[in-house]
């Protein structure tokens, strides 16, 4: 291999990237993963383009240049690669190294979601679904998470159920929710796992099951889900679905308002006030109120409201 990517083979070169990228036979080294990619790169290699994309855009093997990132997935993308598409589309809809066009972010997803590029398609859908870049049109969003979904994309089987669970672009179904929430869940992803939770916690398309709601929202919690912790405090503090336990709904509810959400930073404060589940302490727990409160929490300024 080293013979053919001396002679200037570009596959040999783009090749001798991936050894040294991954660590496969040789030490791993994403600075010479660089410069083998940079060489296949130059004699227009696709994989080459999308991979020296993916090392400037984290700033492996050389320094982060999210210019040069979008650079190399441009010329990727201009040769076809859906993935390449993809990191175009994300870095105009995000705004990382360019400013933020969503007009260019849809229309590099559509040439990845004509490939059939499960991603691509889910993204589409997303901007059909909010309405940038395109008019908002929640029957085409549906079309293709639907599309998406069929691949198995997660996110978009997620998407899928959420718009049979609401009616957006279809008959509200919620069987079909439900259906789509658990292949997601199946796959680990953490959105469906609590979303499942919310399902059996109110009997939505299935028999109210608080226990079935607290493994669902644990397998979401376990994975960093602001939304799932708080809800598995709920559970712990009202003793749905397990023993009550005033101790670990705090804890769980400490994690959540650590990461913003505002009904943990209420819960938890309201048991600071309280007493429950943690030393009493007022000062603490009308912080934690406040904070819910200015971040538009109706519960926390009702409760402030009565502590005046």
């Amino acid at each position: 291999m080293h013979l053919a990517a001396d002679q200037g083979y570009a596959f040999a070169l783009r090749s001798l990237g991936d050894l040294y990228y991954l660590g496969g036979g040789v030490a791993q080294d994403y600075k010479q993963a660089a410069q083998y990619y940079e060489l296949a790169a130059k004699r227009k290699d696709v994989s080459a383009q999308k991979m020296l994309g993916d090392l400037y855009l984290t700033g492996k093997g050389v320094a982060k240049d999210y210019v040069q990132a979008r650079t190399y997935y441009v010329m990727a993308a201009d040769q076809g690669s859906a993935r390449a598409q993809d990191c175009v589309g994300d870095m105009y809809r995000y705004g990382v190294g360019v400013d933020k066009d969503y007009a260019q972010a849809v229309k590099y997803f559509r040439l990845s979601a004509e490939q059939d590029d499960a991603y691509g398609q889910n993204c589409l859908g997303d901007m059909y679904y909010v309405g940038k870049g395109v008019t908002q049109d929640y029957a085409e969003a549906m079309k293709y998470f639907q599309l998406a979904a069929e691949q198995g994309n997660a996110k978009a089987q997620n998407n899928v159920a959420h718009m049979y669970l609401n009616g957006y672009g279809v008959a509200k179904d919620s069987t079909l929710a439900v259906k789509y929430y658990r292949l997601s869940a199946k796959q680990g992803y953490a959105s469906a796992q609590n979303n499942m939770g919310y399902i059996y916690a109110h009997g939505y398309g299935v028999t109210k099951d608080y226990k079935q709601a607290v493994k669902y929202y644990r397998l979401a919690a376990d994975q960093g889900s602001a939304s799932a912790q708080n809800s598995l405090g709920q559970m712990y503090y009202f003793g749905r679905g397990v023993d009550k336990n005033y101790t670990e709904a705090a804890r769980l509810f400490e994690l959540a308002a650590k990461q913003g959400d505002t009904n943990a930073q209420c819960g938890l404060g309201i048991m600071y006030v309280m007493g429950k589940g943690v030393l009493k302490d007022s000062i603490k727990g009308r912080k934690l109120l406040q904070l819910a409160a200015d971040n538009g929490n109706q519960s926390a300024r009702h409760f402030l409201n009565k502590m005046k």
